[in-house]
Parts: structure tokens; C-alpha cells; sequence
């Protein structure tokens, strides 16, 4: 335990390392407080195993908890900004129509009151009216690319972070277990 206790302080950055520390400690405090319960040398102090079943239950769903509330703080810190992606994404070709409609309008309103109406006349005010809806385009799709990528990112580390916490709860039960 020393060890891993000695990692966790070198990368206490790390969600892994956050993780093992708040496990760890639960973890410790329940043998500091209940010696008589892991100490399986004291033939004297025999409990019943399923006592010994209940209290390990009841320390290793304390662990995971705080596991998980770490677990929950990160996906809290990974999805802070992706919510201005998802934002781009859905408001920028809205905004790029927004402007195509209106630069058309402009145009046609330029031209009422005009005996002729040509191609010449009518092209510039559409072609930049129609400018807009590619940078809405532009703006939008890449948005939700990075989107999309950025949330399996997310999705895969904290897949990752509950596989390593039940790994913990795991190893806690073992050495329990082989105590």
C-alpha cells in the first residue's frame, strides 16, 4: 500500500492517483479504527463471518463512494467547455441562414425599384448572402467533429477511471480476504 501511496504523490494531479487516494484512505481508516475486526492472528477476537462479510461491505461501499464522487468531479471538469461546441454546432448554420436570408432580402429590396433587372445586378448581393451560410458551415462542422471526438475522449477515460475503481474495491476485498 506504502508504494502505491508513494506513486499517488508523485502524480496527485492525476485522476487515477485522486482516486487511490481517496479509496486508500477509506480503506485505512476503517483498519485503524476496527483492528480487532482485520486482525486475523487474535484467535480470541473471532467474529463471525458474516459480520466480518457486513463490515467489509460496508467499508468497501464507503470506498467506492468516494471513489466515485472523484469520478463525478472529473466528468464535471472534462464537460465544463464542451457545451460551447455542442453550442457552435447547433447555432452557426442558423446564423449562416440568418445572414443568407437577410443578404438576399437586402438585394431584392435594392433592386424594386429598377426597370431592368439582370444577372449583373442581382449576383453580388446573392453571391455574399450565400457567403454566409458557407462560414456557418465552416464554423459548424468542424464544431462538431471536435464534438463528437472530444465526448468519446471523455467516455473513454471515465469508462477507464470506473474500471480502475472496481480494480481497487477488488484488491481491497483480496487482501482483506487474505489477511
Amino acid at each position: 500500500m506504502r508504494d502505491t501511496k508513494d506513486a499517488c504523490d508523485l502524480f496527485k494531479k492525476s485522476p487515477l492517483a485522486k482516486i487511490a487516494m481517496e479509496g486508500i484512505y477509506e480503506w485505512e481508516s476503517f483498519h485503524l479504527t476496527n483492528p480487532k475486526l482485520t486482525d486475523h492472528s487474535l484467535p480470541e477476537m473471532a467474529v463471525e463471518a458474516r459480520q466480518k462479510s457486513w463490515v467489509l461491505e460496508s467499508v468497501l461501499i464507503m470506498a467506492r463512494d468516494k471513489m466515485e464522487r472523484v469520478i463525478r468531479e472529473e466528468e464535471r471538469r472534462y464537460e465544463r467547455y464542451i457545451s460551447f461546441l455542442a453550442t457552435t454546432t447547433a447555432v452557426s448554420p442558423f446564423l449562416g441562414l440568418l445572414g443568407t436570408v437577410w443578404g438576399i432580402t437586402q438585394s431584392f429590396t435594392h433592386i424594386r425599384g429598377l426597370p431592368n433587372i439582370n444577372l449583373p445586378i442581382i449576383a453580388p448581393g446573392i453571391s455574399d448572402a450565400l457567403i454566409t451560410t458557407v462560414a456557418g458551415l465552416l464554423v459548424a462542422v468542424p464544431a462538431l467533429a471536435a464534438y463528437n471526438y472530444i465526448l468519446s475522449l471523455i467516455r473513454n477515460t471515465l469508462a477507464d477511471l470506473e474500471t480502475f475503481s472496481q480494480e481497487l474495491i477488488s484488491d481491497f476485498r483480496r487482501q482483506f480476504l487474505t489477511s
